[in-house]
């Protein structure tokens, strides 16, 4: 993902409970509605790359795994 980096992901994981996020994986993170994500306080408040990384999650394809 754009703009993450090892002290990003930290900052993710720190906020997992208190924003009530059961898991800290990426599927669950591009699952979070653009307003969850952005109240999440990533990237230090840097809007831009809020919006870049909004850009990127819009374009992931939907895919689903049976077994």
């Amino acid at each position: 993902m754009p703009g993450f980096d090892m002290e990003e992901i930290k900052n993710y994981r720190r906020c997992l409970k208190e924003h009530d996020i059961l898991e800290g994986s990426i599927q669950t993170f591009c699952g979070l509605g653009s307003e969850k994500r952005s109240k999440l306080g990533l990237f230090g408040g840097d809007k831009t790359k809020l919006t870049q990384l909004e850009k990127v999650i819009a374009a992931l394809p939907v895919v689903e795994v049976s077994a």
